[in-house]
């Protein structure tokens, strides 16, 4: 089947704008393309990372909607309030404060990745490596860089280094001058999963280009925003979407600094 992606734009009705990149049809016949009945293998994603470095933390989208697209992700909640990990459809926010606290369906976010996660590759964690060579050895199963991943990494590490950020307050100030106060976490000896995406460089701003990768343990006591690590042994899962669906945010915007 062709994996080439095509863009089409969904016109306003409900609030937030839908944009949907759908697989191109590979069988054609007369009357159109012939689509199965199963919902699509798409990743979707609330806002842009754009609009979130820029100061866009207002949340607009419920976790019950969100949770409703997907099982596996990342993100943050309302405020920037903690690093959003998204693991077997448990919802969790990493606060500054090094708690991990379930989020509510009735909380909402500025930005988040979810996809319900069925992994096409699966292979173990060969002998003591970092999270560079690590990510770099994964990319060699991607059957193209220019495709979205999502990918899982299951296992015991040796070390993890993490991070979370602050709750802001309006006005926003951009995201470059929270991480100036964010909060850093290091542990040992966890076992845990990456959760996480790779996008393509083409979707700059519009998600993280290249990896974008969050960190939870096993027991729910260690998470954030993953800096590093060094495993010794585990699983990579992989898992290539073949659409993607945005929620575009309301035309009101709360207010941002500079």
């Amino acid at each position: 089947m062709s994996r080439n992606l095509q863009l089409k734009k969904i016109p306003y009705g409900m609030p937030g704008r839908l944009v949907v990149i759908t697989a191109l049809c590979a069988v054609i016949l007369s009357g159109g393309c012939r689509f199965s009945k199963e919902p699509p293998d798409q990743i979707y994603q609330v806002s842009t990372f754009k609009r979130l470095e820029a100061g866009g933390y207002g949340g607009f989208v419920p976790i019950k909607k969100i949770a409703q697209n997907g099982d596996f992700g990342i993100g943050t909640t309302d405020g920037l309030d903690g690093e959003l990990v998204v693991r077997d459809g448990r919802f969790w926010s990493v606060k500054t404060s090094g708690k991990i606290l379930s989020v509510g369906s009735g909380e909402s976010s500025p930005f988040a990745e979810v996809k319900f996660f069925k992994p096409e590759i699966t292979y173990p964690v060969r002998g003591m490596i970092d999270k560079d060579k690590l990510l770099t050895e994964i990319e060699t199963r991607f059957g193209s860089k220019d495709a979205i991943y999502a990918v899982r990494i299951d296992g015991v590490f040796e070390s993890v280094k993490t991070r979370s950020v602050p709750k802001q307050t309006e006005p926003y100030p951009p995201l470059a001058e929270v991480i100036k106060n964010q909060t850093v976490f290091e542990a040992a000896g966890v076992m845990g999963s990456v959760i996480g995406y790779y996008f393509p460089d083409d979707m700059s701003g519009v998600a993280v280009a290249g990896w974008h990768l969050h960190f939870i343990s096993n027991d729910a006591s260690f998470g954030g925003h993953l800096l590093g690590f060094r495993i010794n042994t585990g699983t990579i899962s992989i898992d290539r979407a073949d659409s993607f669906l945005m929620s575009r945010p309301p035309k009101t915007e709360p207010a941002t600094v500079g």
